[in-house]
């Protein structure tokens, strides 16, 4: 038996319409576990209200031989109203080693050579076997070396294995503000 084309398009108008009533229910507010305005799913850290996207990142486990350092260059984006320095450092046995923060023209001397070199206090971490750091940074070019010199403790005799993560960080950024003309 041949269906008339207009009862088929009702019928399928029909429960098409059904279907759509199924999932009625609203779409889940996306959840902010700290509370900073960037969802869980687009917060690269979920827990800390600071934080809230990664713009760079880099690490790793290495050696490093007695008298040698490993640099690395803090970039910060001004842009978003100050950036944060993370970084977690582990040494392998019982060696330590220093994680220092230099200013750009320290860190040419230390480069150079040179031992007597002033750091940055409340970014370096001295003689450690492990050490963690969040901190906002400063507006001024710095550099974080993994040291195993002279510097500020004693190289090791032996190289020393290394485990390392660095990450900058942005903070959430400020709703954008919108006016309303009358």
């Amino acid at each position: 038996m041949r269906v008339p084309r207009r009862e088929l398009l009702l019928s399928g108008a029909t429960l098409l319409g059904g279907c759509s009533a199924l999932g009625g229910d609203p779409t889940p507010t996306p959840t902010d576990g700290d509370d900073d305005g960037v969802p869980d799913r687009a917060d690269d850290y979920p827990e800390d209200p600071r934080r809230a996207f990664k713009s760079s990142s880099s690490g790793g486990t290495f050696e490093l031989p007695p008298g040698e350092f490993s640099a690395h260059q803090l970039q910060t984006d001004d842009a978003t109203g100050g950036s944060y320095l993370s970084y977690e450092v582990s040494v392998v046995d019982d060696a330590t080693v220093d994680v220092l923060v230099f200013e750009r023209a320290a860190y040419d001397a230390y480069q150079s050579g040179a031992r007597d070199v002033s750091v940055v206090d409340e970014y370096t971490r001295q003689n450690v076997s492990e050490t963690a750091l969040v901190e906002r940074l400063d507006d001024r070019e710095l550099l974080l070396t993994l040291d195993n010199t002279d510097q500020q403790t004693p190289a090791t005799d032996d190289p020393i294995e290394v485990e390392f993560e660095l990450a900058i960080a942005e903070p959430p950024r400020a709703p954008a503000e919108t006016t309303t003309g009358k």
